[in-house]
């Protein structure tokens, strides 16, 4: 039986935007709304905000907010999320 981490608790949705996001990051490219809701193969704007709302609750995410203007929100992967990232690469 497999232990009931919080990486087991994301769906394929979930995992697709945390691993666009930490591809993102690696390349030095800030990701903010705008850029995930493109991503129509992963699903619709409201699917794809629910998913990073709960990735944000559940500490994969987190967001800063633009210096200029301060209405774009960026997301940032944190360091659960490298750990989740790290525990991929072992399988």
């Amino acid at each position: 039986m497999t232990a009931n981490t919080p990486e087991n608790c994301l769906d394929d949705i979930e995992r697709n935007l945390l691993d666009f996001i930490l591809q993102a990051n690696h390349a030095g490219i800030k990701v903010e709304m705008n850029d995930l809701v493109q991503l129509t193969w992963i699903g619709s704007r409201q699917t794809i905000y629910g998913r990073i709302t709960h990735l944000i609750s559940l500490n994969y995410l987190k967001t800063s907010i633009s210096s200029q203007g301060g209405r774009k929100k960026y997301f940032k992967p944190t360091k659960l999320a490298a750990k989740y990232e790290a525990s991929k690469s072992d399988d």
